[in-house]
């Protein structure tokens, strides 16, 4: 997928925002303080690199606030302004401002979103419990979440969709490829994410897995380069979540049956590439 310009910025706490709008200027919301735009096209992997440092910048900015306690994740934001906006867990004059990069990929994250809750739906003939889940990260950050079978959560979660099991809890990463040109791409799933998702699932005692979507034959606005890319193959399959794999490295899924089978399996019985053998 590739973004024609970005925009990182800082929006100030809504608070603070309605204090320095001015009648007849600018609505609160809109205000900013820009800290680039980059003009040239800009690939995922570029803008999550943006996103990862302004969000270890928050990591590190966050002791002595005294918001969220100084916890982890606190204070400064990176998101993507097309996909739901998480909202601030801190409150008070210390309250960060949050930082933003903005893209032009709505098309392409508003798909995406449309795959991962095409398999929440497909999911929920597994999601036969009810779960308390804790939040770790994101905009629910803190609080304890009711799954009732099948959650699609917000874009600021750990996983994408979380499925209560009988009493199990699994967190499911669903990434969908819909522009790139490379026969075998390198997954989006960083480092800094893999600790977030790690810690959810050490608090929930979740099992996690990772599905990934290739697109790119049939996404219209994938380019010629694109289609001609697409591996022959729609869905693929790992248990956990590991870090930039590519996704030769993955084992290729027949249908949604046989992913519901490999979710539910277990890990000595699956397939060598479903285990990153």
């Amino acid at each position: 997928m590739k973004h024609t310009g970005t925009m990182v910025a800082f929006y100030p706490p809504p608070a603070v925002a309605q204090a320095l709008a001015v009648p007849g200027g600018e609505p609160a919301e809109s205000l900013h303080v820009t800290l680039a735009y980059i003009k040239q096209e800009l690939t995922d992997e570029d803008l999550q690199a943006i996103l990862d440092t302004l969000n270890m910048m928050s990591e590190r900015d966050a002791s002595g606030c005294g918001c969220n306690e100084g916890g982890p994740g606190s204070g400064v934001r990176g998101h993507r302004t097309d996909r739901e906006d998480p909202a601030s867990n801190c409150s008070g004059p210390c309250q960060k401002s949050r930082a933003t990069a903005v893209h032009t990929g709505k098309a392409e994250q508003g798909f995406a979103g449309a795959q991962e809750q095409k398999l929440a739906d497909e999911l929920k003939s597994l999601g036969t419990g009810t779960a308390d889940i804790k939040m770790t990260s994101g905009r629910n950050e803190g609080q304890t979440v009711h799954v009732d079978g099948v959650l699609h959560t917000s874009d600021s979660a750990p996983f994408d969709v979380v499925v209560a099991i009988g009493g199990k809890v699994h967190g499911v990463e669903v990434k969908t490829i819909t522009t790139s040109k490379k026969a075998d791409p390198v997954l989006d799933i960083t480092a800094p994410k893999i600790t977030l998702k790690e810690s959810f699932a050490r608090a929930n005692k979740a099992e996690t897995h990772t599905v990934v979507f290739d697109k790119r034959d049939s996404y219209e606005g994938a380019s010629p380069e694109a289609k001609a890319a697409h591996s022959g193959h729609a869905i693929y399959y790992r248990r956990g979540t590991p870090n930039q794999p590519n996704l030769s490295g993955l084992h290729k899924v027949k249908d949604m049956d046989e992913l519901k089978s490999l979710m539910t399996m277990k890990a000595s019985k699956l397939p060598a590439k479903a285990v990153g053998r």
